[in-house]
Formats: C-alpha cells, sequence, structure tokens
C-alpha cells in the first residue's frame, strides 16, 4: 500500500539525536482521488468535443434554414409571375369570349351564309370558357401553395429560433465545461499536494 511519511529527530539537550517522531499517511485516498480526476477529466473532454460537435451542426442547420428561406422566396417570385401570367390569360379569354359573341351576331346577320362562321364562333366561345375555367383551376391551386408557402414561412421561422438556441445553448455549455476543466486542474494540483 503507499503511503507518505513524514519523520523529525528528537534531540536531547545536548543537540544529540536520541529518537524520531514518525509520522505515516496511507495514500489510498490520494490515488482515489487522482483517478476520479483523471475520469472526470475524460468525461469532461467527451461532454466539450459533443458540444463542440453540437454547435457546429447548429450553425449547419442555421445556413441549411437561409438556403431553403432563399428558395421559398424564389418560389413566391414565380408564384407572382405565374399570377401575373395568369391575368393575361384570364384577359385573353374574355376578350375571346367577347370576339366569339361579336361572331355569332355577325353569323345570324349573314343568314344561311354565315352558319359555317357560327360554328367556328362557338368554338371560339368554348375555347374562351375552356380557358376561363383553367385560369380559375390554377388560381386556385396557386392560391394554395401561397397558404402553404405560408405555413412553410412560418416552420422555416420557428426552426431559425431552435437553431439559434441551440447554438446559444451550445456555447454556454462549452463555457460551463471550460469552467469545469479549470476546477478539475485545481483539484489535480490539490491532489498532488496532500
Amino acid at each position: 500500500m503507499p503511503f507518505k511519511s513524514i519523520s523529525v529527530p528528537v534531540k536531547d539537550e545536548t543537540g544529540k539525536v536520541i529518537g524520531c517522531i514518525a509520522l505515516g499517511m496511507s495514500l489510498k485516498n490520494q490515488e482515489r482521488l487522482e483517478q476520479a480526476i483523471k475520469t472526470l477529466s475524460g468525461t469532461s473532454e467527451e461532454v466539450v468535443a459533443s458540444a463542440e460537435e453540437l454547435a457546429a451542426s447548429a450553425q449547419e442547420l442555421s445556413k441549411c434554414m437561409e438556403i431553403v428561406d432563399s428558395m421559398k422566396k424564389e418560389m413566391e417570385e414565380q408564384i407572382n409571375k405565374t399570377e401575373e401570367i395568369l391575368n393575361f390569360i384570364k384577359n385573353i379569354a374574355m376578350n375571346s369570349n367577347i370576339l366569339g359573341i361579336n361572331a355569332a351576331i355577325e353569323a345570324a346577320r349573314a343568314g344561311k351564309e354565315g352558319l359555317g362562321f357560327n360554328i367556328i364562333a362557338d368554338e371560339i366561345r368554348k375555347m374562351s370558357r375552356s380557358s376561363a375555367d383553367s385560369v380559375k383551376n390554377i388560381e386556385k391551386i396557386t392560391e394554395e401553395i401561397k397558404q402553404k408557402m405560408s405555413k412553410i414561412s412560418n416552420e422555416i421561422q420557428k426552426t431559425f429560433e431552435l437553431a439559434k438556441n441551440q447554438a446559444f445553448t451550445s456555447e454556454e455549455i462549452t463555457a460551463a465545461i471550460e469552467e469545469l476543466n479549470k476546477l478539475i486542474t485545481d483539484l489535480e494540483s490539490i491532489s498532488k499536494i496532500v
């Protein structure tokens, strides 16, 4: 069993050594303390590495969310352009319908000679109604996409906040562990004094 001892000589009045007082102390507890410090130090290093990895993944998540947010904005711009195109098609459909009605009126005036023209007028009106119906369907789909984009935007914002909080918490954990490491170093120094 390891131990530490201190001895002091006992002298008489003339200064001659006539004995010795010795004190022996077991180093078992010191060894246990040193082993506990090593274990604590190793665990602390693992936690620091994990906290740093967590902070890095939080930063990576934040970058990914920025990309997703950028893509969301591009999609919103594309939806706006789609709405402009739909308005253009809607105007064409409305004008085609008016053109079809005018053609039907002129075909009726022409009588028997206008029958062929009347068939064309009917087809123009059908095409106009079909275009108008298609525009309505596309507008409905576009509105659904807008609503989903709004929900995605909210979720992106929540995820941004979570990533920021995760990064902040990781930094706090790392700082706390650094303080713990300082305490471990102090304990190591104290254990060697004993």
